[in-house]
């Protein structure tokens, strides 16, 4: 039986994964970032002094739930115009199999300054969870799922929670 870990990279708010009655689905309201059981890792070079922290109502709220209840990423994982790199990685999931969904609510700040991008990857390499190191690279987790503004402009991710 296959081992699934999907990972996330850039700002994130909610996941849900929902599957076929074989897939164990998972659904997460963030009101601990992370959430117990999930790793946050940072490969931006040079690591910079966050990762993964719990969402911050100054900058917006929660898509639902307790106000701060979202995984936040920002431009402090690295340094300079440096390649932002933190992975969001969820458990192993057994059973997933063709037909089952994943979807995820993600939001940038309402005046955007510098372009974000999301990619949901997932990785098939049993229980591993190793994204490589470096910002560049995506270690186990070759297949992309889908990207949350792939051609990197500033207005190209969305400001108000979106879901994907």
């Amino acid at each position: 039986m296959n081992r699934i870990k999907p990972a996330l990279l850039a700002i994130v708010s909610v996941l849900v994964v929902a599957g076929a009655a074989s897939a164990q689905p998972i659904s997460e309201d963030f009101a601990l970032a992370p959430p117990a059981g999930w790793q946050a890792i940072n490969n931006s070079v040079p690591v910079g002094t966050t990762t993964v922290f719990q969402g911050n109502l100054a900058v917006f709220p929660a898509h639902q739930g307790a106000a701060t209840s979202y995984a936040g990423m920002n431009f402090n994982a690295t340094t300079g115009a440096n390649t932002i790199s933190v992975w969001l990685i969820t458990p192993s999931r057994v059973g997933i199999q063709n037909g089952d969904t994943w979807s995820f609510f993600t939001r940038t700040v309402d005046v955007v300054a510098f372009a974000d991008r999301l990619e949901f990857r997932l990785s098939t390499n049993g229980a591993t969870c190793n994204p490589g190191t470096g910002s560049a690279s995506v270690g186990d987790f070759t297949t992309l799922l889908t990207t949350v503004n792939p051609t990197l402009t500033v207005t190209g991710y969305p400001s108000v929670y979106t879901q994907f």
